[in-house]
């Protein structure tokens, strides 16, 4: 069996460290908007790193749907 190591296609970087993400990995969509930065990518080692730099999530993320209830 061949394994093939593919780079990641999107190419996201980490906005605090600066560190190129790999395909898959779990990353958070922030916004900072102190310095009107919206919308950018921090891995997950740098979550609370931009949490308590004031970086805030982004709330315009889709969110899961709720199951109706039968009354």
């Amino acid at each position: 069996m061949i394994k093939t190591i593919r780079r990641n296609a999107e190419g996201r970087t980490c906005e605090i460290c600066g560190r190129r993400m790999l395909a898959g990995e779990t990353y958070h969509v922030m916004d900072n908007r102190g310095r009107r930065q919206f919308r950018r990518s921090v891995c997950a080692l740098c979550r609370r790193r931009a949490l308590s730099s004031g970086w805030e999530p982004t709330q315009d993320a889709p969110q899961p749907a709720e199951e109706p209830t039968d009354p």
